[in-house]
């Protein structure tokens, strides 16, 4: 297959993809300035992610301006049939198999096909917290910078029995966790009737 019917395949997967996540409800509430967007599992660039739900997103509103405070700012959850729960060494598997697959793909997508050797692998170290977890994820941003970075991330976890649902959310900065920009995820709540 060609590399431009392979872009176009995965495109065409991709808006499938998107159009079928419309049939779900969001479980997020957050200002109108925040970018949403919803993914169905299996995610086309993770397809070993396989988990029965969505990808639920929301991005702040410079998350995308290298010069902005809220650059690399934005929190998803994933709304899954229940996967069990998180521990440090499951979350390193899966943030790892996330990100790993995210920037190739990215690059592919966008036919900058030349910074592919420099993507390497994405380095990911996860602790538990009284909250959940926290953690690093080193990777390389092939959307922005074409460099890498180093992203912080929180995720806590909820159990909706009633729907067999689990909530995973995580929450994703450029910014270490003491930073203004931490506060700015008080303002995308989770709206589904889940126990943490």
């Amino acid at each position: 297959m060609s590399r431009k019917l392979l872009i176009t395949s995965l495109f065409i997967v991709l808006c499938l993809s998107i159009a079928n996540a419309q049939n779900e409800k969001t479980v997020l509430s957050a200002p109108r300035s925040w970018e949403a967007e919803m993914i169905p599992f299996p995610l086309p660039f993770a397809p070993e992610l396989d988990f029965s739900g969505v990808e639920d997103i929301r991005f702040a509103p410079g998350w995308s301006d290298s010069t902005s405070l809220d650059f690399w700012t934005y929190t998803f959850v994933w709304n899954v049939e229940m996967i069990g729960m998180m521990s440090t060494e499951k979350l390193d598997e899966i943030f790892s198999a996330y990100y790993n697959g995210l920037m190739p793909a990215v690059l592919q997508e966008n036919e900058e096909t030349e910074y592919l050797e420099e993507v390497g692998e994405a380095v990911v170290e996860f602790e538990e917290t009284e909250d959940g977890f926290q953690g690093t994820i080193e990777v390389f941003d092939s959307f922005f910078t074409k460099k890498r970075i180093t992203l912080y991330i929180k995720v806590s976890e909820f159990f909706c029995i009633e729907t067999e649902r689990q909530l995973i959310r995580s929450d994703i900065s450029l910014f270490f966790f003491a930073a203004p920009q931490w506060d700015e995820f008080e303002k995308v709540k989770i709206t589904a009737n889940c126990e943490k």
